[in-house]
């Protein structure tokens, strides 16, 4: 008999849930992988990619461009209200940042773009970059969400089999 595949399947590795939520920051589905959800990982993963890539193609590589907040001293001492100024000048970042190294190399690329004046015809100068931006945010807030579920798929499978080495039913 074929088996069947279900939704809510308990994830089948034990796998602390700190693991769960680092492996999916740090690449979008990893974290289910981790957990024994191949295929749940592979269809978050690739959902997240391709909004994150999706955004790059629309807006260009200005669509994640970071905040910058170097330098930040005054007479040798930096000012945190600065920091949160210059961050909120960018706050679509904070939610791309959800998608880890991807960020983080879109925004070293925009820097990059940014400071070559050979390099500036890269620059986007449509709304589209907007657009970009937006869809590169959302892919954030799509991993933020399969991070928390990867966390809590993990947790729950600790406390299962915590549970059934007591003698207990779940």
């Amino acid at each position: 008999m074929a088996e069947t595949l279900s939704y809510m399947t308990p994830p089948t590795k034990k796998v602390p849930w700190g693991l769960a939520l680092l492996a999916a920051w740090l690449f979008p589905g990893l974290g289910h992988i981790l957990i024994g959800e191949k295929a749940r990982g592979l269809l978050v993963g690739s959902a997240v990619i391709i909004a994150f890539v999706g955004g790059l193609l629309l807006g260009g590589v200005n669509s994640a461009e970071a905040p910058t907040v170097l330098p930040l001293q005054t007479n040798g001492i930096s000012v945190p209200g600065e920091i949160f100024g210059k961050v909120m000048n960018r706050p679509w970042f904070v939610p791309q940042i959800m998608c880890g190294p991807l960020t983080i190399g879109a925004a070293t690329a925009a820097a990059r773009v940014n400071a070559s004046p050979r390099l500036a015809v890269y620059k986007s100068h449509i709304r589209m970059g907007d657009v970009g931006t937006l869809y590169c945010g959302v892919a954030g807030m799509m991993n933020l969400l399969a991070m928390v579920d990867a966390a809590g798929r993990a947790a729950r499978r600790s406390q299962d089999a915590a549970a059934a080495a007591a003698g207990g039913h779940t």
